[in-house]
């Protein structure tokens, strides 16, 4: 069963490929998600396996694309949500991370 935060991360591998400005890599879901290699893995794996139409993998640059002629399996106001919800969460995590160096100072 898909998790809520897997969703989430679904939604993300559909807009980026969507986006095409470059390939996606596992290092891609690990950086927006803070999740690991193994989970970035396991994440392309399952949106292959629901979307198998929608991925192609390319060889020389080593990453996914969307397939020739594959549409967005999620709306585009998903992506744009997953888009914002991201950045908004990465500008969250520096403010706490500058709280918490704050704390640490003598």
């Amino acid at each position: 069963m898909t998790t809520r935060f897997q969703t989430m991360r679904l939604i993300w591998i559909d807009a980026f490929i969507e986006a095409g400005e470059f390939p996606l890599r596992r290092k891609h879901l690990c950086f927006a998600f803070d999740i690991s290699d193994a989970q970035a893995a396991i994440d392309l794996k399952r949106f292959h396996g629901l979307f198998p139409d929608r991925l192609d993998y390319d060889r020389s640059d080593k990453g996914y694309r969307a397939a020739a002629g594959s549409s967005p399996v999620f709306l585009e106001v998903e992506h744009s949500a997953i888009f914002v919800a991201c950045a908004r969460a990465a500008h969250a995590h520096d403010r706490i991370a500058a709280l918490e160096s704050d704390e640490a100072a003598p």
